[in-house]
């Protein structure tokens, strides 16, 4: 059974996220369901409206936009029940929600999986918004829910408020990989899927983002590109994103390649692909890393060659791609 991955967007109100998935409609090239609380909220372009039926928008790019109304799960079981299913479902979380049990959802079916918690923050309001005795809770939870955090609006910090921001999500959610946005602008790979054309990725650098990671000096890789997007910010801060291949032509212990993924370091963002373990040495599987969240998944298409490829999405400036493809290699 393919299964359809599910991606929990969270954040407290006026993180952005509603921003962040004007963006991602806008660039992307999956059949996206989105589910919102409202999605008159969403600013859909409107050559891109095939049609508006009740509670759906449908795009002419195949994605639909469907508004959450009273229940939940009566929208996500809506939305499975399509014509043409989706190929990724993102559910936008109510500002007050805790991501984490929406993201329970996607386990009480079979047909879907969780992809990854991903928390958008107000950079420049965090640090009150933690201590806010009203609020602080809420935040913190939905902090420490995330695999993937975007701290928003950098481009409204000056040197010590982002030093003061950063400190607290090294204090909360010390083991989530974070990085920077300005309008909530990141590669949509880093959100979503990173698409089934590996050999496609492998040659293309991340697109449609202007994100960077919390530490490290800006990266000046010419070879990594970004949309610009007409923003001095987004100048500045291009060029941040690296890609790295893994191959091997051998199985790996499926013990080391846990050891290997878990231990890896916070400046690798997103891993996919195929990869062949000892467990089953002649059909690769599945693998899908977000964040600090992975699975390994039985992959039933009929053409799969028995080899092992991923592709790393990571930041640039921390990034060390030889030292990384040294460590996959010693795994075998």
């Amino acid at each position: 059974m393919v299964r359809t991955p599910v991606t929990v967007i969270g954040g407290f109100l006026g993180a952005g996220k509603t921003t962040l998935l004007n963006h991602l409609l806008r660039h992307t090239d999956q059949r996206l369901a989105v589910l919102v609380n409202d999605f008159g909220e969403i600013n859909i372009d409107a050559e891109l409206i095939a049609s508006h039926d009740g509670n759906t928008v449908n795009l002419s790019n195949g994605c639909i936009c469907c508004s959450i109304g009273d229940s939940l799960v009566e929208a996500l079981i809506g939305v499975m029940q399509q014509a043409e299913r989706p190929e990724h479902i993102v559910i936008e979380a109510s500002g007050v929600a805790d991501p984490a049990r929406i993201a329970e959802l996607a386990t009480l079916d079979a047909s879907l999986e969780l992809n990854a918690v991903v928390v958008l923050t107000d950079a420049p309001r965090l640090p009150d918004l933690v201590r806010d005795k009203y609020v602080g809770d809420v935040v913190e939870q939905q902090l420490q829910s995330a695999d993937l955090i975007i701290m928003n609006k950098i481009d409204r910090l000056s040197a010590i408020d982002r030093r003061d921001a950063t400190e607290v999500l090294l204090r909360l959610a010390p083991d989530a990989r974070v990085i920077e946005a300005v309008n909530a602008s990141v590669p949509g790979e880093l959100v979503l899927d990173a698409g089934r054309d590996l050999d496609a990725l492998a040659t293309a650098p991340p697109s449609s983002g202007t994100g960077s990671c919390c530490h490290g000096p800006d990266c000046n890789d010419p070879d990594h590109h970004h949309d610009h997007h007409g923003h001095d910010h987004d100048r500045r801060h291009a060029n941040l994103f690296a890609t790295c291949t893994l191959s091997a032509d051998k199985p790996v212990p499926r013990a080391a390649l846990a050891r290997f993924l878990d231990g890896l370091p916070k400046d690798v963002l997103r891993l996919k692909g195929l990869v062949l373990t000892d467990e089953n040495p002649s059909r690769p599987m599945l693998l899908q890393m977000v964040g600090r969240r992975w699975t390994l998944d039985a992959d039933h298409r009929l053409d799969v060659a028995p080899k092992t490829r991923l592709v790393a999405i990571a930041v640039a400036a921390e990034f060390d791609a030889a030292n990384l493809q040294r460590g996959f290699a010693a795994l075998q």
